[in-house]
């Protein structure tokens, strides 16, 4: 089902534009990670801290726990429907340590420069349940790759799902790729890894009606 545009949409992404950086929508993302145009990290968050990425978030709900709990450490939340994104920016506007990609995750090494990143969370990816459209999951074998290359030594991709075949099957991709699994749960809310865990808002719709959180977090090989 299609988004119904948000009123004002464009006045408001312009309102945000000190938290937001706008995708140029080149049509090939092969191409368009030839062009790079690197953000530098200094100038965008003004600090050294490392950064980490969300992809796909949403209404920015963990984006704006992020602040609360790891004041310490910079956020870089990316999706890329802009009628979803200017909600995400309006609820972090007082967040000093987050800021937005408007952008789909194919776009990413476009703008953001090879191992530079230290965390990367995956909250509640669309499964795409067609085997058609696996392409399209965020932990396919393609993305995978990208993050390996996005990441520092020693990077980690968190994912969280509600989904129990979407996260069996990320499972299988992560060690196909031979990513090294370093926590794993069914059930994350009563695992020792709930501690510090931002509960977003789907995650909070599913704990409403008694579904598993599924919980994986997974280093990258090296290269």
């Amino acid at each position: 089902m299609r988004l119904r545009l948000k009123k004002h949409l464009q006045s408001r992404l312009g309102q945000a534009e000190n938290l937001l950086k706008v995708d140029t929508q080149e049509l090939n993302s092969h191409i368009a990670t030839q062009n790079a145009e690197w953000l530098n990290w200094q100038e965008v968050f003004g600090n050294d801290n490392p950064v980490c990425l969300e992809i796909g978030c949403g209404m920015g709900g963990f984006a704006k726990g992020f602040w609360q709990i790891f004041p310490n450490l910079n956020l870089v939340a990316v999706e890329k429907l802009s009628n979803v994104i200017v909600s995400a920016c309006e609820k972090c506007q007082d967040c000093k340590n987050v800021r937005f990609l408007n952008a789909g995750a194919e776009y990413l090494e476009k703008y953001i420069a090879p191992h530079s990143v230290d965390t990367i969370y995956l909250n509640f990816s669309t499964p795409f349940q067609k085997k058609t459209y696996a392409n399209r999951r965020l932990t396919n074998p393609r993305f995978l790759n990208s993050y390996q290359r996005l990441l520092k030594a020693g990077g980690k991709v968190i994912q969280k799902t509600d989904d129990d075949d979407f996260f069996a099957w990320s499972k299988e991709q992560f060690e196909k790729c031979n990513w090294q699994i370093v926590a794993i749960t069914t059930d994350l809310h009563n695992s020792p890894y709930a501690k510090n865990n931002i509960v977003t808002e789907y995650e909070q719709k599913f704990l409403d009606v008694g579904k598993n959180i599924n919980y994986v977090c997974a280093m990258a090989p090296k290269e």
